[in-house]
Order: C-alpha cells, then sequence, then structure tokens
C-alpha cells in the first residue's frame, strides 16, 4: 500500500477517533447537567418544604389578628352659592377603624404587646370618577367629613406607640402598646362633581346628595388594600394584608338614605403572620 493510501486512511481513522470523542464528550456534558438540574429540583423542593414547615411553625400560635373592622359611610358637598341655587363639589367618605386583636385576655408580655406598627403599600383597586386618598383619621372626629391635607398618606404611615399607662392624642397616629385603641383612618374620594349647579330649597349634606346630583353608585364603587407591619416587644415582624370594599350599600340599604355603617366581625377576619428577621 502506498504512502498516499495509508494517509488517507489514518486521516479517516483519526476523524472517526474525533467523532467518537465529541459524542461521548457530548453525552458526559448531557449527563452532568442533568445531575445538576436533579439536585437544583430536589434542593429547591426540599428548600421550600423546609421553608413552609418553618413558617407554620412560627405562625402555629395566634398572636395577633383583625376580628373587627367598622366603617362609616356618607357624602358631603362644598357650597358656592346662596338660596335655593347651589353650586356643589360633592365628596364621599368613609371612617374606617381597624381593631387589632393581641389575643392577651388582659395578660401582657412581651409576645403580645407592640413597640412598632406602619401601614405601607396602600392601593386603589378601582377606577372611580373623583380622586380617592387615605387620610390618618383623630377618632373624635369618627363620622365626620374632615379633610385635614396635613393628615394624607402618600407612601406610609408610621404609628408611634405609646405605653398603656400614658395618653394618647388622639390628633396623632399613635397607639397603645396593648392594641386597646383602633387605627382610624378615612377614605376619601374628593370632587366626584365639581361646579355642579342644583335648584332646589334645602339638601341634606350626607349620602342623599349622591342621588340628588344623579351619581351612580357604580361610578366610585372602590376598594383599598395596604399591609399593616408591626414589631412585638421580642422584635418579631408580624404583617397583615388588608382589603376592605368602601361600602355603599347593602342588601337593605344604601348610602342615598344618608350612610352606610357596617361592622365586619369575624374571627381572623385578616391573620397577622410572623416572618424572620
Amino acid at each position: 500500500m502506498g504512502t498516499k493510501s495509508r494517509n488517507f486512511f489514518n486521516k479517516i481513522k483519526t476523524s472517526k477517533n474525533f467523532y467518537r470523542f465529541f459524542i461521548l464528550f457530548f453525552l458526559l456534558l448531557i449527563f452532568i447537567l442533568l445531575i445538576i438540574t436533579s439536585f437544583n429540583i430536589y434542593y429547591n423542593k426540599y428548600s421550600f418544604q423546609n421553608s413552609m414547615i418553618s413558617f407554620l411553625e412560627m405562625n402555629s400560635k395566634n398572636i395577633f389578628s383583625i376580628d373587627n373592622i367598622h366603617i362609616f359611610s356618607s357624602a358631603t358637598a362644598q357650597n358656592t352659592s346662596t338660596n335655593s341655587s347651589w353650586n356643589l363639589n360633592i365628596h364621599q367618605y368613609s371612617d374606617i377603624a381597624i381593631y387589632i386583636n393581641n389575643h392577651a385576655n388582659d395578660y401582657f408580655t412581651p409576645e403580645n404587646t407592640i413597640k412598632s406598627l406602619t401601614i405601607n403599600n396602600i392601593k386603589f383597586n378601582h377606577d372611580v370618577n373623583g380622586t380617592p386618598n387615605i387620610f390618618y383619621k383623630d377618632v373624635y372626629n369618627f363620622g365626620k367629613y374632615v379633610k385635614d391635607d396635613n393628615n394624607i398618606i402618600y407612601n406610609d404611615l408610621e404609628y408611634s406607640i405609646i405605653p398603656a399607662t400614658d395618653t394618647i392624642s388622639y390628633d396623632k397616629p399613635q397607639l397603645y402598646s396593648t392594641c386597646s385603641n383602633p387605627i382610624t383612618l378615612s377614605y376619601i374620594n374628593s370632587d366626584i362633581k365639581q361646579n355642579y349647579n342644583i335648584l332646589d330649597n334645602t339638601i341634606s349634606l350626607d349620602g342623599s346628595i349622591l342621588k340628588k346630583c344623579n351619581i351612580p353608585l357604580s361610578a366610585i364603587e372602590n376598594s383599598i388594600s395596604f399591609t399593616i407591619n408591626l414589631t412585638n416587644n421580642l422584635d418579631k415582624l408580624f404583617k397583615a394584608n388588608v382589603y376592605i370594599d368602601i361600602p355603599l350599600s347593602t342588601a337593605t340599604d344604601s348610602i342615598y338614605e344618608g350612610k352606610i355603617i357596617q361592622n365586619n366581625n369575624r374571627e381572623n377576619l385578616f391573620k397577622f403572620y410572623t416572618f424572620d428577621t
């Protein structure tokens, strides 16, 4: 066999060896990737299971919950005319009182008393006629239309925590460490209609103004959501995600009649869950 023939066959043999090596390398690479993928799936599943077990163990005890939310809904208007001619800017408002149950039964410990509380992640969940905002509400003005732009909540609201033996100033966001006073907020939807002219001898500055000014409830239906974050005196962080429909009507009543009063009472209406800090 000539030299050229031998070189030709050597090249074929080398090509076959390279091809075999490449196939083996490719299969080995796939095998390694399968092992890594299987390990990651198992590890993530194991980590998730452990985190869920840890979360459930941390929250096996019901330390803080919201069992009662009281809401007063009505409306009002600002008048710029006199006598029987009215030029109105119309606002709807709902005052909200949120009661935190610390399940203390008058036996207060570092676990069921708090050292900080903030409200954040505030959202309005529907597009409505008007301009909705959330305000801090002085409990002594609960059920009255009071719009104080100094109390508007833009991003978050931080409460000052007051010892149970001290006195609270309700014109400021303050809360007893024992959670014995409610969180009070006011939802105000301003300027639903502006400069609305109406001829009438008498009007009532309450929810009936909405009907008199031809404002359908569907145009102002809204809900709000936010997160309440509290830290107890063991430095554990608790969070509750709260969702509230603004009450405008019930099966038997309507804000068109003047006002709506709603009491939401249920054990663990919203529960606080603790997280590692």
